[in-house]
Formats: structure tokens, sequence, C-alpha cells
């Protein structure tokens, strides 16, 4: 081919990366060149990539595969009958193609969309609508993407997850607890279970075998009709306090989050409780002996709670039929709760006002809050663990009720945003949660401090967010994220990835960016400059054309922080044709440590005669050979 080449794809969009300009590129002096490109959005399917300099062409084929992918926003569990609004997105269909989206497992079966047309919008679209998770056997359901014209087709999948709500007869509300001061009876309603029969008397509750009829679940995965609900009884008593359901192999519990505390909702627990009396004192307990203050994560695959939902059960109370008296859980002091106490009454209700409430007629009850920014030690004791006591008190006609159970507090750290940093180009600061009240806490990336910010002095909540700042000059890999509390001695630690980084600025990591052949040049690591993030104590090559030529023209091992030893790696420049040449540093073994846009947050060089015709993306490190000069 001639020297110069300009690469255009089928659809007229130009190829943007280090060695084009709009859409020219540049070959070697054997006439040939390598270069990666970013895809544009284009139609599904096979596309040509097509070159020419006027004289010679040359096009390949690659096909660009369709794609659905589907999210939703805040707390999905996937269980059936649970409301969800999906947002479902389509990209490598046809240009200007109706989509059509079907599955089996929303009660709206059939979504669909217009792909766009114009360069950005090419072959994509979204489109999302109110619907609801179908009553379907429980796993992997498919969601198909099909194309009207083109005919391609992609598929995407979406859990399914089971639940159970257990009633107080076959005519009332759901109930969370049961008499269990002898065999009694419960009613089971089940929905998501895998499909086949269930066998009599195989359902288990809290290990204790019962006596029930079989069933047969079909293909809608669920067994309840009005009036009819599967009646199940213990064979034996079951042990006093919550309790966990096996059916079909599935289990259900307060961890696992799949019992329905009324309609549309789950979450709930199975007591098995006893009535109280004038002589008795009740039980209570926490769903966890710590929570994590503040945290709203919920697994978007997993019905279990936030670690932050707090869960308290309660039973052998005087239920108020029998002169018992309201339950009264007043906040602890010092904890806070974003989402108030809501105590559960007989059949799922709410009790009363925020923290007030009624045992049910077993004398149980069931309540949750979310836990808000706490600390992890009090201000009278800062070094030491606090332990939140949720008092319970019950005015009853017999003896009061005042039972205590306890919590404490786990310090966390948000994942750091971006998961990926370097040396020189970036800041970072993460948010603390669950240190102690008024304390300073430090940031430090792989065991080295920040270079700026990084520390911040929590709230009376235990609570704060580090002052942005400049990342330490590390090697590249994996490092560890740590947050560390100046008086409590707690140290909280996350990940983060460091990638490699060079920064060409007005040339400071070459002794020279522009030259003859025969010209001795140095690339280095410098404060603030030069190549950073490397692996640590490892071999290096540095290549010269590293697109095309590959001449090896240095080596190195790099430091123990990631970078070039002093002085720098120094070599001559090779002889070559006049332009721009691409350099590299790669492993022993070939592989590019820089190349290929592994290197973060690259941006165009702004010194001539790089600025405007390059960018750093692809190309790294860039030298500019000039024609030699004749005496």
């Amino acid at each position: 081919m001639k020297q110069k080449s300009c690469a255009t794809a089928d659809d007229g969009v130009g190829i943007v990366n280090s060695l084009v300009t709009e859409g020219c590129l540049t070959t070697t002096a054997a006439g040939d060149f390598q270069v990666s490109i970013a895809v544009p959005k284009l139609p599904g399917g096979p596309n040509i990539i097509a070159v020419s300099d006027g004289t010679v062409s040359a096009s390949a084929i690659f096909t660009i595969a369709p794609s659905v992918r589907v999210t939703l926003a805040g707390d999905n569990f996937g269980f059936p009958e649970e409301p969800i609004t999906p947002s479902i997105k389509v990209t490598g269909f046809g240009s200007g193609e109706s989509v059509t989206i079907t599955t089996t497992m929303w009660t709206k079966t059939s979504f669909s969309c217009v792909t766009g047309s114009t360069v950005r919008t090419l072959g994509s679209c979204t489109t999302s609508a109110a619907t609801a998770v179908a009553d379907v056997t429980g796993g992997w359901k498919a969601i198909k993407a099909t194309g009207a014209t083109s005919g391609l087709h992609a598929t995407t999948e979406y859990k399914v997850n089971p639940w159970v709500a257990f009633y107080n007869s076959l005519t009332g509300g759901v109930s969370f607890s049961f008499i269990g001061t002898a065999p009694t009876s419960i009613v089971v309603e089940a929905h998501g279970l895998t499909a086949g029969k269930l066998v009599a008397n195989s359902i288990t509750i809290a290990g204790v075998s019962t006596n029930h009829a079989a069933v047969t679940i079909g293909t809608n995965g669920e067994f309840h009709t009005a009036g009819a609900k599967l009646v199940v009884s213990p064979s034996s008593n079951v042990p006093f306090g919550t309790a966990s359901v096996v059916i079909k192999g599935a289990t259900f519990n307060y961890a696992s989050g799949n019992i329905a505390l009324a309609s549309g909702t789950w979450g709930g627990v199975l007591i098995s409780s006893i009535i109280g009396g004038a002589t008795t004192t009740g039980v209570a307990a926490v769903s966890a002996t710590s929570f994590m203050p503040g945290s709203t994560a919920v697994s978007l695959t997993s019905p279990a709670p936030q670690t932050s939902q707090m869960g308290f059960f309660g039973y052998g109370f005087v239920p108020s039929g029998l002169g018992g008296g309201v339950l009264t859980m007043p906040v602890p002091t010092g904890a806070q709760y974003s989402t108030p106490l809501s105590i559960k009454a007989g059949n799922g209700g709410v009790g009363g006002p925020s923290g007030v409430g009624k045992p049910d007629a077993n004398g149980a009850f069931f309540a949750t809050a979310v836990l808000g920014d706490t600390p992890w030690s009090s201000a009278s004791t800062p070094i030491v663990e606090a332990s939140y006591a949720q008092t319970v008190f019950q005015a009853a006609t017999g003896p009061a009720n005042i039972l205590s159970p306890s919590f404490s507090i786990t310090a966390w750290i948000q994942s750091p945003t971006p998961a990926t940093v370097d040396y020189t180009t970036s800041t970072e600061a993460v948010t603390a949660h669950g240190f102690g009240g008024t304390e300073t806490l430090t940031l430090t990336v792989g065991g080295s401090a920040m270079v700026t910010g990084g520390t911040c002095t929590t709230s009376t909540a235990g609570a704060c967010t580090t002052a942005a700042g400049q990342v330490p000059d590390i090697d590249g890999g994996s490092q560890t994220v740590s947050v560390a509390g100046a008086v409590t001695g707690l140290l909280v630690s996350g990940s983060v990835t460091y990638d490699p980084v060079v920064n060409f600025a007005s040339g400071q990591t070459l002794t020279v960016d522009s030259g003859e052949a025969g010209v001795m040049t140095t690339i280095r690591t410098g404060d603030g400059y030069g190549v950073h993030g490397l692996m640590a104590n490892t071999a290096y090559d540095v290549v010269w054309n590293a697109i095309s030529g590959s001449t090896i023209v240095g080596t190195f091992t790099s430091t123990s922080t990631g970078g070039i030893p002093g002085p720098g790696v120094s070599f001559a420049i090779p002889s070559g044709p006049s332009g721009i040449h691409i350099l590299d540093i790669q492993t022993t073994s070939g592989a590019s440590a820089l190349y290929a846009g592994q290197v973060y947050d690259q941006v165009a060089p702004t010194e001539p005669p790089f600025n405007g015709t390059y960018t750093t993306a692809y190309g790294d490190m860039l030298f500019n050979e000039v024609a030699a000069t004749l005496p």
C-alpha cells in the first residue's frame, strides 16, 4: 500500500484510535499496519471494515452479536406476584428495526421498541413498563429479544425466587406465629417452587416432621386456592422461637427474606410461640448480633434482607385478650433508625405508632426497622464496643415483661468510586460508617498514605467521608483500601484496581521527545510524571514501533512501587522513517503493560507535534522521529 490509508466502516462512521486522524492512518515502510479500533454502534450481524489508499483496497468481515440486558431499580427480590418495573435495553439489532422482547416469567409477557438509525443509536433501543413477576416455577428464566426484519435474536436470564405465607386458618389473614405448647396446625401457601409432587408429610418446621397431604405442583410453581390452602400439622412440639421451614428442598426464614408479612411484601419470620400468663416472662431476640448502619445495599439476586435491616422477635407475651397491655420499644440510646420500628400484630398488621403495638393472639410479635448511622462506641467509652439494648416493655395485668435484646455495630466503608485508580491523575475518597463518634479516620491504599487528602472526622453518629486527594505512588494490580479509626482502632478494608499510567506533560518523561536516528533518549519515572503503576519487581522490555516492527530497545526491572529505576532506561533512537513512533512497555513474555487502552485515564497530549493528531488511549508513549540533518 501507499504511505497513507483511510479506514471506514460500512456505515460511513470514521474509526477513531491512536493512529487515526479523520479516518486516516500511516503505514510502516513495508506498507503494512496494525491498529485497534473502538467499534461504533452498528446493526447486528456481518459488517465490513475496509481500508484504501486510493489505489489499493482491502476489507475484512466482522460480526456484531445482538444483546438484551435487563436492569431493575430498588428492592428486587424476584418473588412471584412482586411488582417490578424492568428497564430493557437491546443492542446490535437492525437500524430502525422493531424489536420484540418476550418472556413467560412476568405478567406482561411482551415488550417492544424501535432501534435508532443515527450514529449513536444504530441498532439500539430501550423500553420499560410496570409489571409483576408471574406465578412461575423458581429458577433462571429466559428473556428473548427478536428483530422483526433482521431475524436476529438475543437472550438473557432473570432469577425467580420462591416464597411462602402462613395463615392461622383457611379463611384467616397472614400470620407469623403459631401456638407451640403442643402440636398444632398452620395453613400454608407457596409460590415459585419447582414443578412436581410435594410428597405427603415432607415439610419440616424447625427440623420437626409434619403431617400434611400430598400436593401436585404444576408449571406455575404454586399451591393454594381460596379456602383450600395446605394444612400442615407438626408431629411433635416445635421448639419455641424463630423457625425455618423446608418445602420441597427450599428453605424459608427471616435470613432468606422469603416469608410474606402481608400481600406483596416479604422478609417475615415464622415463630413457634407460647401464650404468656400472669407468672410468665416473654422472650425477645434480634435477627443478628451486629448490623451495618446506614447501609442501603440490597442484593438483586438474593432475597436476604439488607445488612442494616433489623428484625426483632418475641414470644411468651400476654395477648391483649387475656389482659395483656401494649408493647413499647423505644429507640436505644445512641442508635438511629432511618426507617422507624414497625411492630406487626396479629395477621401481619401494624399494631400502632412507631415502636408501639400488641402481641398477636399467640403472645408473639415481629418488628422491623432499618438502622441509620450509629457509632460503634459510646462517647463515654470510645475504645469499647457499645451494646445497644432494644428494650421491650409490656404493661400486662400480670408481671411486667421488660426485656432487652442487644446488638452491636459493624463498621464498613463504601466501595471506592471509581474502582480503578492511578497515580498522578486520580483522586480518591470513601465514606465510612459505624466508626466511633468524633474520631479521625485515615485512608490508605496498598498500605501507603494518600499524597493529599484521605482524612475526615466522624460525626457523633460515627460516619464521615474522607477528603478527596491524590492516591499514593504504588505498584499496579489489586490493592487494599483501608480506613483506620484513630481512637477506636477499627480497621475496615476494601479493594481497588491500580492501573499503569504514563504522563507525558510537555515531554518530561523523555530526555527528548523529538529527534533523529541515533539520538539518545531516556524513559523514566518522575515525581508526578512518567511511568507509574507497573507490577512490582518485574522484568520489562521497552519496545520501539510497538504496533509493527516491535524492536526491543531497552530492558529494566521495575521498582517495588511499580516504577522505572533511576536514572531511567536510555536507548538510541533506531533508524526508521520520519514521523510518529509508538513505544510500549512489555513483560519478557510479550504481554503489554500499556498498549490497547490499558493505561488509565489518558488524555490527548497538548504539546506539538502530538497535539490534535494522536491520542494516548492506544499509543501510550509517542516519539516523533525527524529526518537526519544534513551536514
